[in-house]
């Protein structure tokens, strides 16, 4: 890297870091356990998400539903937000990094990497309202991406744009966020607003350069009936996602794939060139309903539904929309709890249910400008041949006891369901896998008056149920690409592992200022089942990293190291 480059990047991290302090003074309802930094401190590596699935307590899951809307910035609306230090701001610095061995998503790679700078706050105005908001910088690394130049792929499958080679991603990432939130008697409402920025590029052919943006909008209200919240969250999101390809090296060309899933793509628009581009659109509606009984109770509900339905359009640089997909989502979270003087307990129980159908455009060709021979598509008629369910349910037992009135021991012990079935229709495709994880996390909190600390030590084992892969391609004329673009989520969903969790935070109160440290860390050890591997022919061979036909490890390691600092 060239001096000027580190200079510009210093530069733009500082500038980061200042904007956050001058624009968020006044900062975060800074609870001691960190719920608000939590939301705000977004996951860049899929080892991050995992962890935070297994990894976080009742609290912080419920935490993630409350915060979706803005009313809940407002004042301690609930008891579990009411323990607040004298601290209001809250400025982080992190590094996190990790890799996985053996068996991996093609879409995400094998290894990550990322620095961040967040810095998030509010301000309470005394008989108005409550102003907040957050900005984060990060830059990171993804390696060994094969298929796939979209980021955050998730969101688009199975309409990947592609080459056959891959590689390494770097990318920026910006987010900032704000809202409001006022009293009106017996209602509270509340609006907010979040633009995200990423650029990624990679710096070898064929060269990749993606553009993507989110910019959202959402409004709030509850209304109290003697205790007994009641609340409703409607929210807009609209992303563009601009994908180019391009060969720097004179006259090198490469066949550029407009994908299908299961292995199958476009032969007609697949072609040979010297670049390629592509527009994706999402747009995105999402609604919360909410209840939380009274505080004062010691038996307590929280409940939230949270439904959804988005669209993703694509556009190519020469067609109008090959294929678009519509994606539903239903959420609900239920937590119940008893506290008593010493002890509590709680158990929640979270279902996330996802259906998303792939429809094909049949565009006919027509000349559209005789005198000059130009031609264009119209749009005849349609299909609907792919489709994704994908089902994920939690349930967790969770007892806390207070050893004394600065020191606390929480125990859950549950166990995670996942099911993924995607299918085919035309070609009478299938793939399903089912697993359960079962999983415990022992946490012990100690609240001082100059030190603040915390650890958490879980672990559990990945089990693998049902599965089964019913993907022959027959038209072996065409090189077919399901052992990249296929095979591999099965296999990887096949896996059977180990896996080890520790947090471990520490806060030190320094007058005005509170300085600390939070590390997280998570392992895994196993392998893919073995009667999984792959029996025939591999229908296009190329140089992108790419898993092992036969059962192969299942290895996994991340972690986080960040610096804090309250005021």
């Amino acid at each position: 890297m060239k001096t000027d480059d580190i200079r510009i990047d210093i530069l733009k991290i500082s500038k980061t870091f200042l904007l956050t302090l001058c624009v968020l003074k006044g900062g975060i309802i800074s609870a001691h356990n960190h719920a608000v930094y939590d939301y705000f401190n977004t996951p860049y590596s899929p080892l991050e998400n995992e962890y935070i699935l297994v990894g976080s307590d009742n609290e912080r899951i419920v935490n993630g539903q409350r915060f979706s809307n803005p009313i809940y910035f407002h004042s301690n609306l609930v008891d579990s937000l009411s323990d607040v230090s004298d601290k209001n701001a809250v400025v982080s610095l992190s590094y996190g990094g990790g890799r996985r061995k053996g068996d991996f998503l093609h879409y995400e790679g094998d290894q990550f990497s990322d620095v961040r700078v967040m810095g998030a706050g509010s301000h309470t105005y005394d008989g108005h309202g409550t102003l907040y908001g957050s900005v984060t910088y990060a830059r990171g690394k993804d390696k060994d991406i094969s298929w796939n130049a979209c980021r955050h792929a998730e969101l688009y499958i199975p309409y990947l744009s592609t080459d056959s080679v891959g590689g390494n991603t770097c990318y920026e990432s910006y987010k900032v966020s704000g809202g409001y939130a006022f009293p009106l008697g017996k209602w509270t409402l509340g609006v907010h607003g979040a633009f995200d920025g990423e650029q990624a590029h990679r710096l070898t052919d064929p060269r990749l350069l993606t553009i993507n943006t989110w910019l959202k909008v959402g409004v709030g209200a509850s209304c109290n009936l003697r205790g007994h919240l009641l609340s409703l969250a409607l929210s807009y999101a609209r992303n563009k996602q601009h994908i180019a390809l391009r060969y720097w090296r004179p006259g090198q060309q490469d066949r550029f794939f407009v994908c299908y899933g299961f292995g199958l793509y476009d032969k007609r628009e697949s072609a040979v060139l010297f670049g390629y581009s592509r527009m994706y659109y999402i747009n995105q509606f999402s609604t919360q309903l909410g209840y939380e009984s009274p505080d004062s109770l010691p038996f307590r509900v929280s409940l939230f539904l949270r439904t959804g339905k988005e669209r993703v359009d694509t556009e190519e640089s020469d067609i109008q929309s090959l294929y678009y997909s519509i994606k539903t989502h239903w959420e609900p979270t239920l937590k119940v709890s008893w506290l008593g003087d010493h002890w509590g307990m709680s158990f929640l129980t979270q279902m996330s249910m996802n259906g998303r159908k792939g429809y094909e455009n049949i565009l006919d060709r027509y000349l559209s400008d005789v005198g000059n021979n130009i031609y264009d598509y119209r749009k005849i008629s349609e299909r609907q041949n792919y489709s994704l369910k994908e089902h994920q349910m939690l349930f967790r037992l969770e007892p806390s006891w207070c050893l004394t009135d600065r020191n606390r021991l929480l125990l859950n012990v549950g166990t995670f369901l996942h099911i993924r079935e995607e299918r085919y229709e035309s070609e009478s495709f299938e793939i399903y896998n089912m697993g359960w994880t079962p999983h415990f996390n022992l946490m012990y909190n100690y609240d001082g008056l100059k030190n603040r600390w915390s650890v958490s030590i879980g672990g559990g084992k990945r089990l693998n149920g049902t599965h089964r892969y019913a993907v022959t391609h027959l038209n072996q004329a065409m090189p077919h690409l399901d052992f990249q673009q296929a095979f591999d989520e099965y296999a990887y969903y096949c896996g059977e592992y180990l896996f080890s969790c520790l947090k471990f935070s520490y806060l030190r109160n320094i007058k005005k200022v509170s300085v600390g440290f939070d590390a997280r860390c998570f392992m895994g050890r196993g392998e893919r089942d073995k009667e999984v591997s792959y029996q025939q022919e591999v229908g296009f061979e190329s140089s992108a990293p790419m898993i092992q036909r036969e059962p192969d490890n299942h290895n996994f390691c991340w972690g986080q190291a960040s610096l804090l600092v309250e005021f």
